[in-house]
C-alpha cells in the first residue's frame, strides 16, 4: 500500500473517530442531564468534560467567546440571537438551580462562508429569576455562558439607554465605553441607527454591491463589538437608519433594499410578535413596557430623495404614516417616536424630517397632533453629537423635547454647534463620544417625566435634564 493511500485511509478513520467521540460525549452529557445533578457532577469530575461542570454550576474557562444578543424579551421569554461558526453541531442549554433543559434553535445561513446564526426562543422563564444559557460545542467543550433573565414591562421607573453610529473601526472607543455603559445597569437597549456600517469597511467608504457585502458587514460588527460579549445579557430593540441600509443617505430607491431587510431580520429577530410587540411596514415596530409605547420607525425603505419638491414627497412612506396614525390613535400612555434621523433638524444642512422633506414633515405634525391624545417625545440619532431640543407648542399644542444620542463610537466634530447652532437646544454637547440614559420616572395618559443623562468616555457626564411633558 502505498503511503499516500495508507494517510488517506487514517484521516479517514481518523475524522469519524473524532466525530463519534464528539457525538458519544454529547449523548453522555445528556443522558446525565437527565438523571440529575450527581450525574452531571460525576461526568465533570472523571471525565472531565467542561460543559458537564458549567452546568454543575462551577466555574469553567470557555472555549472561545460568541457573538450573543439578546433581543425581544418579557417576563417569561426571550429571544436570542448567537453568530455562530458555520456547520458546526452547537448545543444550548439553560440552567436555573439544579434544572437544566436543552434549547432548540433555528439555523440562519447567510452568504458569508465561515458564520451563521443561531435564533434561540426561550419560553416559560421564572419572572425576575437569572439563568444560565450555556454554548456547548460538538465534542461536549463549554464553548460560552451567559447570564440572562426576561424583562418586567410593567416595571414604573426603568432605565432606557439610547444608542447609535456605532462605527466599528474605532476599536479602542468600543472596547472602552461598552462596559462603562452597561454598568449604568439599563433595563433595555435601544439601538437607533448606524448599527453596522455596511457601506464602510476599516474606516473607508466602499459603496454596497451585494446582499453578501451586507451581511459581512453585520457579521464583522457583531464579532468586533463588545457589546455583543456582555455577561448578564440586556434586552435589544433596533431600527436602522442609512449605514445598516447599506447606501448612505439612501431611500426608497436603493436597489438591494429588501435583500438589506432580511439581513436586518437575521441579525435582530423581530419579525415575529412577541410581549407587548408587534411589527410595522419594513422594520417598523411598536412595542409598549414600562408604561409608555415606543414607535420604532423606518426612515429608509419608503422615503423620497432628499430636498426634492415632488407631489408624494415623504420620510417614512403613506402605508407607515397610515400605521402610525393608528398606533397613536390607540395609544393609552406616553409615546417616544424613535427614528435614525432627527426630526427637528431644519437648523443644518444634513439630513432630517424636517430638513430633507419639510412638506411632509409639515403635514405629518398636524396629523400627530390631531390623533394622539397622549404626550410625544421624539428620539433619533445620525449627527454624531448629543442634544436635547426643546420642541416649542406650536407644533403640537404642547411644549415636548427631542432626544438625540450620536455615535457611541464613530467620527465626531468638535465645531458641530459653531458651524450650525440648534436654536431650539436646552443642552447639548459636540465632538465627544456619547450615549443617553433616558430614566422613565413618571408615566400616565397625560403626563411624561423622564430624567436624560448624555455620558461619554470614562463615564463623563456631558449633562443631565429633568423633562416634563404634560397634554
Amino acid at each position: 500500500m502505498r503511503l499516500a493511500q495508507f494517510l488517506s485511509i487514517l484521516l479517514f478513520f481518523g475524522a469519524g473517530g473524532c466525530a463519534s467521540i464528539g457525538a458519544h460525549k454529547i449523548q453522555s452529557l445528556e443522558s446525565a442531564i437527565n438523571q440529575g445533578r450527581p450525574a452531571i457532577e460525576k461526568l465533570c469530575e472523571e471525565k472531565k468534560i467542561s460543559a458537564a461542570c458549567a452546568l454543575s454550576g462551577r466555574e469553567v474557562a470557555p472555549a472561545r467567546t460568541l457573538s450573543i444578543m439578546q433581543g425581544l424579551s418579557g417576563e417569561k421569554e426571550a429571544r436570542v440571537v448567537v453568530l455562530a461558526p458555520k456547520g458546526k453541531n452547537l448545543h444550548y442549554y439553560l440552567r436555573v438551580r439544579d434544572q437544566i433543559r436543552k434549547v432548540t434553535y433555528e439555523t440562519i445561513k447567510g452568504p458569508r462562508q465561515s458564520s451563521e446564526l443561531h435564533h434561540l426562543s426561550l419560553f416559560d422563564l421564572e419572572p425576575g429569576t437569572e439563568y444560565a444559557l450555556v454554548a456547548v460545542g460538538p465534542n461536549a467543550e463549554m464553548w460560552d455562558q451567559r447570564r440572562l433573565r426576561g424583562l418586567s414591562p410593567k416595571k414604573k421607573r426603568a432605565r432606557i439607554a439610547v444608542v447609535s453610529c456605532m462605527d466599528d473601526s474605532f476599536t479602542d472607543v468600543q472596547r472602552q465605553i461598552w462596559p462603562e455603559l452597561l454598568k449604568q445597569g439599563p433595563d433595555a437597549i435601544l439601538l437607533i441607527g448606524d448599527n453596522t456600517y455596511a457601506d464602510w469597511s476599516r474606516g473607508k467608504r466602499r459603496p454596497v454591491t451585494s446582499a453578501e457585502q451586507i451581511w459581512t458587514r453585520y457579521a464583522e460588527t457583531r464579532e468586533a463589538l463588545a457589546v455583543f460579549a456582555a455577561n448578564p445579557l440586556v434586552p435589544v430593540i433596533a431600527t436602522w437608519d442609512d449605514h445598516d441600509f447599506g447606501q448612505n443617505d439612501g431611500d426608497r430607491t436603493f436597489p438591494l433594499k429588501d435583500e438589506a431587510l432580511a439581513v436586518f431580520f437575521a441579525y435582530f429577530p423581530q419579525r415575529q410578535p412577541g410581549p407587548g410587540f408587534r411589527n410595522g411596514p419594513g422594520v417598523a415596530s411598536w412595542w409598549n413596557a414600562f408604561g409608555v409605547g415606543f414607535a420604532f420607525l423606518d426612515d429608509r425603505s419608503f422615503r423620497s430623495p432628499n430636498r426634492v419638491e415632488i407631489e408624494d414627497q415623504t420620510h417614512f412612506g403613506p402605508d407607515q404614516e397610515k400605521w402610525l396614525k393608528q398606533g397613536l390613535s390607540e395609544a393609552k400612555t406616553p409615546v417616544f417616536l424613535v427614528s435614525g434621523d432627527q426630526f427637528f433638524g431644519g437648523y443644518h444642512g444634513f439630513e432630517s424630517y424636517e430638513g430633507s422633506h419639510p412638506k411632509s414633515f409639515k403635514t405629518q405634525l398636524e396629523v400627530w397632533r390631531g390623533s394622539a391624545r397622549v404626550p410625544l417625545v421624539f428620539v433619533s440619532g445620525d449627527r454624531h453629537l448629543s442634544e436635547i431640543i426643546k420642541v416649542p407648542s406650536e407644533h403640537l399644542g404642547y411644549p415636548t423635547f427631542e432626544i438625540t444620542s450620536s455615535g457611541v463610537h464613530a467620527k465626531v466634530f468638535p465645531e458641530a454647534f459653531k458651524k450650525s447652532p440648534s436654536p431650539m437646544q436646552l443642552a447639548g454637547v459636540a465632538g465627544e463620544y456619547n450615549y443617553s440614559i433616558v430614566e422613565i420616572m413618571e408615566a400616565s395618559k397625560g403626563r411624561l417625566q423622564l430624567d436624560v443623562k448624555s455620558f461619554g468616555l470614562g463615564q463623563k457626564l456631558h449633562y443631565q435634564k429633568t423633562l416634563m411633558v404634560k397634554r
